[in-house]
């Protein structure tokens, strides 16, 4: 959709018509801009989600040692978290093979099992902003349509309007 937002700034450019040159640009770059921040957000919420698991299994990991008021975090227990994870994000992990300190975040390695399983890797949809969804689809949808007037103004032979 946005080839042919931009296709219609080339033909409206063709064609001299400077007003919708710009208007057309205008929205082909909206689109390419809101498709850049829908692909940005959805990798940062990735992140953020490894990052909050990251965290609730170091916390499960040493949840003895912070029962005792000891808050220090090993280098063999984030090793232990550290291997989790990447087995994880591999998917190679099956429910029996998790340790005894992992079952209370058993939710959050699911989901994130999930996402690593989908199509896309690294990817989070559902991070993404809702108006950011709309108006990347509104400015998308947008595209064709000029694309359908610079053909109908080329084929009619409206130059420069």
């Amino acid at each position: 959709m946005l080839g042919a937002g931009i296709l219609a700034v080339l033909l409206f450019e063709s064609m001299g018509s400077w007003l919708l040159f710009c208007l057309s640009a205008g929205i082909a770059a909206i689109a390419g801009v809101t498709s850049w921040l829908s692909v940005w957000y959805a990798r940062h919420g990735f992140a953020k989600r490894v990052a909050d698991l990251r965290e609730s299994l170091l916390y499960s990991r040493t949840l003895e040692k912070r029962l005792h008021n000891d808050h220090s975090v090993d280098l063999i227990e984030r090793d232990d978290v550290e291997v989790l994870i990447a087995k994880v994000l591999r998917g190679r992990t099956e429910p029996g093979d998790l340790p005894g300190w992992a079952i209370c975040d058993i939710h959050q390695i699911d989901e994130v099992k999930g996402l690593c399983q989908g199509n896309l890797r690294a990817i989070d949809p559902d991070a993404q902003p809702a108006w950011l969804c709309v108006v990347g689809t509104l400015f998308l949808a947008g595209c064709p349509v000029l694309l359908v007037i610079a053909c109908l103004m080329k084929m009619v032979g409206l130059h420069g309007v």
